[in-house]
């Protein structure tokens, strides 16, 4: 695959956020670190931010397909090479999801979601990350689509740099096989997006479910920080009240912080 280009309006954004960084990261982490009564420990396929070479292999035409409401689970096998250059195949299931994206008149590759076994996960870099949302390129050939794509990861990217309290994600070049058609090969970039129940466990907390949330009853200082970064990113479709694009993990500090999501 090709090299990820990286763009000259991000590099602005960077700036900032490591303005930000220097001024508030002791503050942001050290809430971190109070969340839980012993360490927590990150998912194994989050350590990294190298891309992940994974190939999916499932019947490939019927996914795409299955874009109604009702979309069902696809059996299908995943594989990865270890550092060690052992080869590790997983079953899995996948779906199609997603609103927009889901429209065959807008994204000709949906977004997916993952779903592996217990069983499986053990021992591999999913432990800890049964259920997991892949963000696809949508457009197979528009190279300003691929673009998005890595737009949309570096800024899960950059927020992590200033605090804990959001998803962590992992860049893949996938390649995803036809079973019944092997010269039906889609290669390819995505990310996968922790799980919520990953992240809870991450931050000791737990998500909150309700429909809207009052203002007054987040954390100050994760909310403006939150409210500084969609600025920067030029991004005014988020509400935490309204909970659009937007999560709220209830802590053991005492208060809730806004977790961010983009559209993914």
């Amino acid at each position: 695959m090709a090299t990820i280009p990286v763009m000259k309006y991000y590099s602005k954004i960077i700036l900032l956020l490591l303005l930000i960084l220097s001024m508030g990261s002791k503050t942001v982490f050290c809430q971190a670190e109070n969340t839980t009564d012993s360490e927590t420990t990150v998912p194994l396929i989050f350590d990294e931010a190298d891309p992940l070479n994974i190939s999916i292999a499932l019947d490939l035409k019927r996914l795409l397909r299955d874009v109604s409401d009702t979309a069902e689970y696809h059996e299908g096998i995943l594989s990865y090479i270890e550092p060690a250059g052992d080869t590790v195949t997983l079953e899995v299931e996948v779906r199609t999801r997603g609103n927009f994206r889901r429209d065959k008149a807008n994204c000709d590759f949906p977004p997916l979601r993952l779903k592996i076994p217990k069983k499986s996960v053990r021992n591999t870099i999913f432990d800890g990350q049964r259920k997991l949302k892949l963000v696809s390129h949508c457009q197979s050939d528009d190279p300003d689509y691929m673009q998005q794509l890595y737009q949309e990861y570096l800024v899960y990217r950059l927020y992590n740099l200033i605090t804990p309290f959001g998803y962590r994600v992992r860049l893949l070049d996938i390649k995803y096989v036809d079973l019944w058609d092997p010269r039906n090969i889609i290669k390819s970039h995505a990310f996968v997006l922790e799980s919520d129940k990953g992240l809870e466990k991450r931050v000791g907390g737990n998500l909150i479910e309700s429909e809207r949330f009052p203002l007054d009853n987040l954390n100050t200082y994760q909310y403006t920080l939150l409210s500084l970064f969609q600025f920067m990113v030029i991004n005014n479709d988020w509400s935490v009240p309204m909970r659009s694009w937007c999560s709220t993990l209830k802590t053991r500090i005492g208060s809730s912080s806004a977790a961010s999501r983009v559209r993914s």
